[in-house]
């Protein structure tokens, strides 16, 4: 695959590469609860609020993810909790509906 014979010689492109990986990973559980949340009747203002708070945190994660030096692995991590934060308060809506 080119794209990691490219990575091989560069190590932010890998870092990009893996910042995918990571955001195919997380959006598995995304989808589920946004469609969840809108079938069960949460306000779609709402819902969108959630996905543009999502995809913020996660867009600021991959920045992060790319940049790839330590002293900011701290936000890094607080950001992916926060989208993660984000899927779970979407499930949590739809189950109280």
């Amino acid at each position: 695959m080119a794209a990691q014979k490219f990575a091989a010689t560069s190590p932010y492109f890998g870092r990009l590469l893996g910042a995918e990986c990571n955001m195919q990973e997380s959006i598995q559980l995304f989808l589920p609860a946004v469609i969840a949340a809108v079938t069960s009747g949460v306000s779609k203002e709402l819902v969108s609020v959630y996905c543009m708070f999502w995809l913020l945190s996660r867009a600021f994660y991959i920045f992060m993810y790319a940049l790839g030096t330590e002293g900011l692995s701290m936000l890094r991590s607080l950001s992916f909790v926060l989208s993660l934060a984000v899927s779970c308060k979407l499930f949590y809506l739809a189950a109280a509906q």
